[in-house]
């Protein structure tokens, strides 16, 4: 996967449950953009996910420059293991979304991406966009052949050394 890479600091420890249905739903407003779109895989796989406790984490986000399948991406990365994150880490990023794309989230149609387990404990693939001034979410299979565009970006947890 060819691209650049950053870190920053994402979400700050929290103990309290992120519950996805009382954050994340169509008409929500998130750092005032309204969501407007929940994918009937992303309502499948994550309208009931609850995350426990949070213990903090930093994100790399590597910005893509060629087309790429997902599995191949989890590949690059280095497993499961590194490119696993969570539905509250896409949503602090919604909210403490910066003017600069460079800094944090896409705004321009192109998928934010995040390995996050489902409902079940399997990976898939959340695709976090902005389609006409308002966040679409969906989500899809690890395996799935369908290409990403070059521009997307996937976030992830690096583990130097």
């Amino acid at each position: 996967m060819k691209g650049y890479f950053r870190s920053f600091p994402c979400v700050p420890a929290d103990d309290q449950d992120f519950i996805a249905s009382e954050k994340i739903f169509v008409g929500a407003e998130v750092a005032g953009i309204k969501i407007s779109f929940l994918g009937k895989n992303y309502q499948t796989w994550f309208g009931n996910k609850v995350e426990g406790a949070f213990a903090g984490s930093v994100l790399t986000v590597c910005g893509s420059s060629q087309s790429s399948t997902s599995e191949s991406v989890l590949q690059e990365l280095g497993g499961e293991e590194m490119a696993e994150t969570t539905l509250r880490e896409a949503y602090h990023l919604m909210k403490s979304r910066q003017k600069s794309e460079q800094k944090g989230l896409l705004t321009n149609c192109l998928a934010n991406r995040f390995c996050v387990p489902d409902v079940n404990g399997v990976l898939r693939m959340v695709s976090l966009l902005m389609f006409d001034g308002t966040w679409n979410f969906d989500a899809f299979p690890i395996e799935s052949l369908s290409p990403w565009p070059a521009g997307c970006r996937i976030f992830y947890h690096r583990h130097d050394g």
